[in-house]
């Protein structure tokens, strides 16, 4: 951290750092907030976010074949510790309204622009 502080509200999209644990080529965890909240533990006041995981496509079935860029919303939710946050990130839901004409287009971002 450059000691720069970003205001976290509901709603934002976050990168979660990985644990010490995790290998160096595990990419960081996104995240949506869906509230903040405070909690004691052991004598400390925690800032926490309630959060709703993503996953990549490479963890579903899709594998190694989805698009590197594309998230997927998982149902998993959890407490996280604010001091776990990477950087609040920008994640852009982009609907596949005809789904025929994208097929058609290859799936590209191309085919996601409506026709006006």
């Amino acid at each position: 951290s450059n000691g720069e502080f970003q205001e976290i509200t509901s709603g934002d999209h976050l990168l979660i750092r990985k644990d010490k644990e995790d290998h160096r080529s595990v990419p960081s965890y996104p995240c949506r907030v869906i509230f903040l909240l405070t909690m004691d533990h052991e004598g400390q006041t925690l800032d926490l976010a309630h959060i709703h995981w993503f996953i990549r496509g490479e963890n579903t079935v899709l594998g190694r074949t989805g698009d590197n860029k594309e998230l997927f919303l998982v149902p998993q939710c959890e407490n996280i510790p604010l001091s776990d946050v990477s950087k609040v990130i920008d994640i852009q839901h982009r609907p596949v309204i005809h789904v025929d004409s994208w097929r058609a287009e290859g799936g590209t971002d191309l085919a996601l622009i409506e026709d006006t």
